[in-house]
Formats: structure tokens, sequence, C-alpha cells
């Protein structure tokens, strides 16, 4: 499955504002916990603005 640049902004959401671990995110968005890890840290490091340009 590929994500769209929703689904990976949702999962940075869940993540920072709510608090939910990589393992229940990935489980939601049937991905690998080591995708949502990527996910997380991707952002965190190029900001939102850059990721909705991917």
């Amino acid at each position: 499955m590929k994500l769209t640049c929703e689904d990976k902004l949702e999962i940075y959401r869940l993540w920072k504002e709510e608090g939910w671990g990589e393992k229940r995110i990935a489980k939601r968005f049937n991905i690998t916990h080591l995708n949502a890890y990527y996910i997380f840290h991707l952002i965190d490091r190029n900001g939102l603005e850059n990721s909705k340009t991917q």
C-alpha cells in the first residue's frame, strides 16, 4: 500500500499530538513499525512543509 501525503501527515500527527506508538500506527496504516519510525523522523528533520510537496 502506498501512503498518500495526507496519510503521512496523519501518521505524524498521531505520533506527535496523540502520543501513539509506532507499532499502533503501523497496525492502523498496514505498514511496518520501522516505516512509521522513518516517517516520524523524516518529518521531524525536514519539517511539515517539505513533506507536503513529496
